[in-house]
Protein backbone atom coordinates (compact mmCIF):
# COMPACT_ATOMS: atom_id res chain seq x y z
CA UNK A 1 0.00 0.00 0.00
CA UNK A 2 2.82 2.36 0.89
CA UNK A 3 4.43 1.50 -2.42
CA UNK A 4 1.22 2.58 -4.26
CA UNK A 5 1.16 5.92 -2.45
CA UNK A 6 4.82 6.44 -3.24
CA UNK A 7 4.35 5.90 -7.01
CA UNK A 8 1.25 8.08 -7.02
CA UNK A 9 3.24 10.88 -5.44
CA UNK A 10 5.99 10.55 -8.07
CA UNK A 11 3.44 10.63 -10.95
CA UNK A 12 1.82 13.78 -9.54
CA UNK A 13 5.21 15.50 -9.23
CA UNK A 14 6.10 14.70 -12.85
CA UNK A 15 2.73 16.08 -14.01
CA UNK A 16 3.27 19.35 -12.12
CA UNK A 17 6.78 19.78 -13.55
CA UNK A 18 5.50 19.10 -17.07
CA UNK A 19 2.79 21.76 -16.71
CA UNK A 20 5.39 24.24 -15.44
CA UNK A 21 7.71 23.59 -18.39
CA UNK A 22 4.86 23.95 -20.88
CA UNK A 23 3.79 27.23 -19.31
CA UNK A 24 7.41 28.52 -19.40
CA UNK A 25 7.86 27.78 -23.13
CA UNK A 26 4.47 29.26 -23.99
CA UNK A 27 5.33 32.43 -22.12
CA UNK A 28 8.71 32.71 -23.90
CA UNK A 29 7.04 32.26 -27.28
CA UNK A 30 4.62 35.05 -26.48
CA UNK A 31 7.45 37.34 -25.43
CA UNK A 32 9.35 36.49 -28.61
CA UNK A 33 6.57 38.09 -30.62
CA UNK A 34 7.45 41.37 -28.96
CA UNK A 35 11.23 41.04 -29.39
CA UNK A 36 11.25 39.62 -32.93
CA UNK A 37 8.93 39.77 -35.88
CA UNK A 38 8.50 37.40 -38.80
CA UNK A 39 7.97 39.53 -41.87
CA UNK A 40 5.84 38.37 -44.80
CA UNK A 41 6.40 40.46 -47.94
CA UNK A 42 3.90 40.33 -50.81
CA UNK A 43 4.62 41.31 -54.39
CA UNK A 44 4.39 44.96 -55.45
CA UNK A 45 4.38 46.28 -59.06
CA UNK A 46 7.54 48.38 -58.65
CA UNK A 47 9.27 48.82 -55.33
CA UNK A 48 12.46 50.74 -56.07
CA UNK A 49 15.35 51.14 -58.47
CA UNK A 50 18.81 49.81 -57.72
CA UNK A 51 22.12 51.40 -58.78
CA UNK A 52 21.87 49.97 -62.30
CA UNK A 53 18.35 51.25 -62.83
CA UNK A 54 16.73 47.81 -62.73
CA UNK A 55 13.35 47.49 -61.04
CA UNK A 56 13.38 45.59 -57.77
CA UNK A 57 10.40 43.32 -57.00
CA UNK A 58 9.72 40.76 -54.29
CA UNK A 59 8.32 37.27 -54.57
CA UNK A 60 4.61 36.67 -54.29
CA UNK A 61 4.79 35.56 -50.65
CA UNK A 62 8.27 35.72 -49.18
CA UNK A 63 8.50 34.54 -45.59
CA UNK A 64 11.60 36.26 -44.21
CA UNK A 65 13.39 34.84 -41.15
CA UNK A 66 12.83 36.28 -37.70
CA UNK A 67 14.37 39.76 -37.47
CA UNK A 68 15.90 41.13 -34.23
CA UNK A 69 14.06 43.95 -32.52
CA UNK A 70 16.82 46.51 -33.14
CA UNK A 71 16.69 45.86 -36.89
CA UNK A 72 12.89 46.19 -36.85
CA UNK A 73 13.31 49.53 -35.14
CA UNK A 74 15.68 50.63 -37.89
CA UNK A 75 13.04 49.65 -40.43
CA UNK A 76 10.35 51.53 -38.50
CA UNK A 77 8.35 48.35 -37.91
CA UNK A 78 6.41 47.95 -34.64
CA UNK A 79 4.41 44.96 -33.31
CA UNK A 80 1.09 46.78 -33.58
CA UNK A 81 1.40 47.30 -37.37
CA UNK A 82 -0.69 45.42 -39.90
CA UNK A 83 0.94 43.20 -42.48
CA UNK A 84 0.52 45.79 -45.24
CA UNK A 85 2.06 48.49 -43.04
CA UNK A 86 5.03 46.22 -42.31
CA UNK A 87 5.50 45.56 -46.02
CA UNK A 88 5.46 49.28 -46.81
CA UNK A 89 8.04 50.04 -44.12
CA UNK A 90 10.22 47.18 -45.31
CA UNK A 91 10.11 48.38 -48.92
CA UNK A 92 11.03 51.92 -47.86
CA UNK A 93 13.94 50.64 -45.77
CA UNK A 94 15.15 48.35 -48.57
CA UNK A 95 15.12 51.18 -51.11
CA UNK A 96 17.05 53.44 -48.73
CA UNK A 97 19.67 50.76 -48.03
CA UNK A 98 20.05 50.03 -51.76
CA UNK A 99 20.60 53.75 -52.40
CA UNK A 100 23.29 53.84 -49.70
CA UNK A 101 25.13 50.89 -51.23
CA UNK A 102 24.91 52.41 -54.70
CA UNK A 103 26.19 55.74 -53.39
CA UNK A 104 29.30 54.01 -52.03
CA UNK A 105 30.23 53.06 -55.62
CA UNK A 106 29.47 56.42 -57.17
CA UNK A 107 31.87 59.32 -57.33
CA UNK A 108 31.96 62.80 -58.76
CA UNK A 109 33.51 62.33 -62.19
CA UNK A 110 36.18 64.68 -63.49
CA UNK A 111 38.52 63.77 -66.32
CA UNK A 112 41.38 65.56 -68.08
CA UNK A 113 43.04 64.24 -71.23
CA UNK A 114 45.79 65.29 -73.64
CA UNK A 115 46.20 63.95 -77.19
CA UNK A 116 49.68 63.94 -78.78
CA UNK A 117 51.26 62.50 -81.94
CA UNK A 118 54.37 60.35 -82.41
CA UNK A 119 56.53 63.47 -81.86
CA UNK A 120 54.63 64.37 -78.65
CA UNK A 121 53.04 67.36 -80.38
CA UNK A 122 49.39 68.23 -79.53
CA UNK A 123 46.72 66.84 -81.84
CA UNK A 124 43.59 68.98 -82.15
CA UNK A 125 40.14 67.75 -83.15
CA UNK A 126 40.47 64.25 -81.74
CA UNK A 127 37.03 62.77 -81.10
CA UNK A 128 36.67 61.47 -77.55
CA UNK A 129 33.72 59.17 -76.92
CA UNK A 130 33.15 58.89 -73.16
CA UNK A 131 31.10 56.13 -71.54
CA UNK A 132 30.20 56.43 -67.84
CA UNK A 133 28.75 53.44 -65.97
CA UNK A 134 26.82 53.09 -62.70
CA UNK A 135 25.38 56.56 -63.05
CA UNK A 136 22.06 57.46 -61.35
CA UNK A 137 21.25 59.83 -64.21
CA UNK A 138 19.76 57.15 -66.49
CA UNK A 139 17.64 54.04 -65.89
CA UNK A 140 20.36 51.69 -67.17
CA UNK A 141 23.14 53.53 -65.32
CA UNK A 142 25.04 54.41 -68.52
CA UNK A 143 25.83 57.92 -69.72
CA UNK A 144 27.52 58.51 -73.11
CA UNK A 145 28.84 61.80 -74.42
CA UNK A 146 31.33 63.15 -76.95
CA UNK A 147 33.88 65.91 -76.91
CA UNK A 148 36.95 66.98 -78.91
CA UNK A 149 40.49 67.99 -78.07
CA UNK A 150 41.26 71.69 -78.50
CA UNK A 151 44.19 73.35 -80.26
CA UNK A 152 46.49 72.31 -77.42
CA UNK A 153 45.26 68.70 -77.58
CA UNK A 154 43.37 69.12 -74.30
CA UNK A 155 39.88 67.81 -73.47
CA UNK A 156 37.94 67.35 -70.23
CA UNK A 157 34.73 66.01 -68.77
CA UNK A 158 33.01 66.85 -65.46
CA UNK A 159 29.68 67.31 -63.71
CA UNK A 160 28.56 63.66 -63.60
CA UNK A 161 28.37 60.93 -60.98
CA UNK A 162 29.31 57.30 -61.53
CA UNK A 163 32.05 54.74 -61.05
CA UNK A 164 33.82 53.67 -64.28
CA UNK A 165 34.71 55.93 -67.20
CA UNK A 166 35.81 54.58 -70.59
CA UNK A 167 37.60 56.81 -73.12
CA UNK A 168 37.59 55.89 -76.83
CA UNK A 169 39.44 58.09 -79.34
CA UNK A 170 39.45 58.43 -83.11
CA UNK A 171 40.53 60.98 -85.72
CA UNK A 172 40.64 60.74 -89.48
CA UNK A 173 44.20 60.44 -90.74
CA UNK A 174 45.55 59.01 -87.47
CA UNK A 175 46.19 55.66 -85.85
CA UNK A 176 45.27 55.47 -82.16
CA UNK A 177 47.83 53.64 -80.04
CA UNK A 178 46.53 50.45 -78.44
CA UNK A 179 48.79 51.14 -75.46
CA UNK A 180 46.53 54.00 -74.39
CA UNK A 181 44.61 53.44 -71.19
CA UNK A 182 40.85 53.04 -71.74
CA UNK A 183 39.24 52.23 -68.35
CA UNK A 184 39.33 54.60 -65.39
CA UNK A 185 37.83 53.26 -62.16
CA UNK A 186 37.03 56.14 -59.82
CA UNK A 187 37.21 53.87 -56.79
CA UNK A 188 40.95 54.55 -57.05
CA UNK A 189 41.58 56.93 -59.94
CA UNK A 190 42.52 60.50 -58.96
CA UNK A 191 42.10 63.06 -61.79
CA UNK A 192 44.50 66.01 -61.91
CA UNK A 193 43.99 68.95 -64.33
CA UNK A 194 47.70 69.74 -64.03
CA UNK A 195 48.66 66.21 -65.06
CA UNK A 196 46.15 65.12 -67.72
CA UNK A 197 46.04 61.55 -68.99
CA UNK A 198 48.19 61.42 -72.16
CA UNK A 199 46.84 59.61 -75.23
CA UNK A 200 49.16 58.78 -78.14
CA UNK A 201 48.22 58.87 -81.83
CA UNK A 202 50.27 58.46 -84.99
CA UNK A 203 49.67 60.40 -88.17
CA UNK A 204 48.99 58.17 -91.16
CA UNK A 205 51.43 58.47 -94.04
CA UNK A 206 50.95 58.12 -97.77
CA UNK A 207 51.50 54.36 -97.51
CA UNK A 208 53.04 51.96 -100.02
CA UNK A 209 51.72 49.20 -102.27
CA UNK A 210 52.88 46.20 -100.28
CA UNK A 211 52.88 42.54 -101.20
CA UNK A 212 51.13 40.71 -98.36
CA UNK A 213 50.08 37.22 -97.34
CA UNK A 214 46.45 38.26 -97.63
CA UNK A 215 44.40 36.36 -100.18
CA UNK A 216 40.66 37.03 -100.31
CA UNK A 217 39.34 36.83 -96.77
CA UNK A 218 42.47 35.05 -95.51
CA UNK A 219 45.10 37.18 -93.75
CA UNK A 220 47.74 34.47 -93.47
CA UNK A 221 49.57 31.82 -95.46
CA UNK A 222 49.52 28.31 -94.05
CA UNK A 223 52.78 26.35 -94.21
CA UNK A 224 52.96 22.58 -93.77
CA UNK A 225 56.50 21.25 -93.36
CA UNK A 226 57.72 17.68 -92.71
CA UNK A 227 58.20 16.80 -89.03
CA UNK A 228 61.67 15.24 -89.60
CA UNK A 229 63.55 18.48 -90.34
CA UNK A 230 63.24 18.42 -94.13
CA UNK A 231 63.04 22.07 -95.21
CA UNK A 232 60.39 23.77 -97.34
CA UNK A 233 60.58 27.18 -99.00
CA UNK A 234 58.11 30.07 -98.86
CA UNK A 235 57.72 32.22 -101.96
CA UNK A 236 56.48 35.58 -100.65
CA UNK A 237 55.64 37.01 -104.06
CA UNK A 238 53.55 34.07 -105.28
CA UNK A 239 52.13 33.01 -101.90
CA UNK A 240 53.37 29.49 -102.40
CA UNK A 241 55.14 26.81 -100.39
CA UNK A 242 57.50 24.51 -102.27
CA UNK A 243 61.09 23.98 -103.34
CA UNK A 244 61.94 27.62 -104.13
CA UNK A 245 61.40 30.92 -102.39
CA UNK A 246 62.98 33.45 -100.08
CA UNK A 247 62.34 31.92 -96.62
CA UNK A 248 63.35 28.37 -95.62
CA UNK A 249 61.45 26.65 -92.80
CA UNK A 250 62.35 23.36 -91.11
CA UNK A 251 61.10 21.68 -87.97
CA UNK A 252 61.31 18.50 -85.89
CA UNK A 253 58.10 17.67 -84.07
CA UNK A 254 56.47 14.53 -82.70
CA UNK A 255 53.41 13.06 -84.41
CA UNK A 256 50.21 14.75 -83.33
CA UNK A 257 49.17 11.67 -81.33
CA UNK A 258 52.34 11.90 -79.20
CA UNK A 259 52.81 15.63 -78.65
CA UNK A 260 51.53 15.54 -75.05
CA UNK A 261 54.35 13.19 -74.02
CA UNK A 262 57.08 14.83 -76.12
CA UNK A 263 60.17 16.24 -74.43
CA UNK A 264 61.71 18.21 -77.33
CA UNK A 265 60.87 19.96 -80.59
CA UNK A 266 62.70 22.41 -82.84
CA UNK A 267 61.83 25.14 -85.30
CA UNK A 268 64.14 27.02 -87.68
CA UNK A 269 63.77 29.87 -90.20
CA UNK A 270 66.51 30.89 -92.63
CA UNK A 271 66.95 33.62 -95.25
CA UNK A 272 70.32 32.80 -96.88
CA UNK A 273 70.78 36.11 -98.71
CA UNK A 274 69.42 38.32 -95.92
CA UNK A 275 67.98 37.64 -92.52
CA UNK A 276 65.54 38.41 -89.73
CA UNK A 277 65.58 40.80 -86.78
CA UNK A 278 62.98 40.63 -84.02
CA UNK A 279 60.34 43.37 -84.12
CA UNK A 280 58.38 44.75 -81.15
CA UNK A 281 57.09 48.06 -82.55
CA UNK A 282 53.41 48.93 -82.28
CA UNK A 283 53.58 50.48 -85.73
CA UNK A 284 56.25 48.52 -87.67
CA UNK A 285 56.34 50.88 -90.61
CA UNK A 286 60.09 51.21 -91.16
CA UNK A 287 62.44 48.25 -91.30
CA UNK A 288 65.94 48.70 -89.85
CA UNK A 289 68.89 48.93 -92.19
CA UNK A 290 71.06 46.38 -90.41
CA UNK A 291 71.18 43.85 -87.57
CA UNK A 292 69.69 40.92 -89.54
CA UNK A 293 70.58 37.28 -88.77
CA UNK A 294 70.33 34.74 -91.58
CA UNK A 295 69.16 31.94 -89.24
CA UNK A 296 66.71 32.07 -86.33
CA UNK A 297 66.24 28.79 -84.50
CA UNK A 298 64.41 27.44 -81.45
CA UNK A 299 65.13 24.24 -79.52
CA UNK A 300 62.48 23.60 -76.87
CA UNK A 301 63.31 21.02 -74.19
CA UNK A 302 61.36 19.81 -71.20
CA UNK A 303 62.76 21.12 -67.92
CA UNK A 304 64.66 23.96 -69.59
CA UNK A 305 62.90 26.35 -71.98
CA UNK A 306 59.80 24.27 -72.66
CA UNK A 307 56.92 25.82 -74.62
CA UNK A 308 54.24 24.28 -76.81
CA UNK A 309 53.51 27.44 -78.82
CA UNK A 310 55.69 29.94 -80.69
CA UNK A 311 54.55 33.41 -81.75
CA UNK A 312 57.07 35.97 -83.05
CA UNK A 313 57.34 39.14 -85.16
CA UNK A 314 60.34 40.02 -87.32
CA UNK A 315 61.57 42.52 -89.85
CA UNK A 316 62.99 40.65 -92.84
CA UNK A 317 65.51 41.44 -95.54
CA UNK A 318 66.30 39.34 -98.62
CA UNK A 319 67.57 39.44 -102.20
CA UNK A 320 70.02 41.54 -104.19
CA UNK A 321 69.13 44.34 -104.45
CA UNK A 322 67.57 43.89 -101.01
CA UNK A 323 63.86 43.91 -100.29
CA UNK A 324 62.47 44.69 -96.85
CA UNK A 325 59.34 43.55 -95.05
CA UNK A 326 57.84 42.36 -91.80
CA UNK A 327 56.51 38.93 -90.87
CA UNK A 328 54.37 37.45 -88.09
CA UNK A 329 55.03 33.77 -87.36
CA UNK A 330 52.84 31.37 -85.38
CA UNK A 331 53.40 27.65 -84.87
CA UNK A 332 53.10 25.01 -82.15
CA UNK A 333 54.23 21.51 -81.29
CA UNK A 334 50.92 20.10 -82.54
CA UNK A 335 50.29 22.19 -85.68
CA UNK A 336 51.78 23.74 -88.80
CA UNK A 337 52.87 27.35 -89.41
CA UNK A 338 50.82 30.47 -90.05
CA UNK A 339 52.55 33.45 -91.69
CA UNK A 340 51.37 37.03 -92.08
CA UNK A 341 53.77 39.25 -94.00
CA UNK A 342 54.06 42.56 -95.85
CA UNK A 343 56.91 43.36 -98.25
CA UNK A 344 57.81 46.52 -100.11
CA UNK A 345 58.74 45.35 -103.63
CA UNK A 346 60.45 48.68 -104.46
CA UNK A 347 63.37 48.03 -102.10
CA UNK A 348 62.27 50.74 -99.65
CA UNK A 349 62.29 50.13 -95.90
CA UNK A 350 58.94 51.93 -95.69
CA UNK A 351 56.25 49.40 -94.67
CA UNK A 352 53.07 51.37 -93.96
CA UNK A 353 50.15 49.99 -95.97
CA UNK A 354 48.66 52.30 -98.57
CA UNK A 355 45.08 51.36 -97.66
CA UNK A 356 45.88 52.41 -94.05
CA UNK A 357 44.02 49.44 -92.58
CA UNK A 358 46.94 48.03 -90.61
CA UNK A 359 45.86 45.66 -87.86
CA UNK A 360 48.63 44.24 -85.72
CA UNK A 361 48.37 40.44 -85.34
CA UNK A 362 47.28 39.44 -81.85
Amino acid sequence: MKRIYFFSFILLAVLVVGIAIFWHHSNNAANADVETQTLTVSAKPVLSNNSTGEKITHSETTQAPAIPNDRLTQMGITPDMTQSQREEKYVQWYAAESAKIAAQHQHLIEFYGLTVDESNQPVAGVNAHLILTESPATPNGIVETNTQSDAQGFFSFSGAVGKLLQVWLDKNGYYVSKSNRIDFDYMGYQPNPNQPEVFHLRKKGAGADLITARYGVYWDLGVSAPLDGTPVWVDFFNRKVGETGQLEISQTKPPYSAWKTATQWTYKMEIPDGGLVEENDEFPFEAPEGGYQSIVGFDFQQGQNWATNLKKDYYIKFGNPPRYGRIHVETSIMSGTSLQYAINPDGSRYLEPKDQTYVRPQ
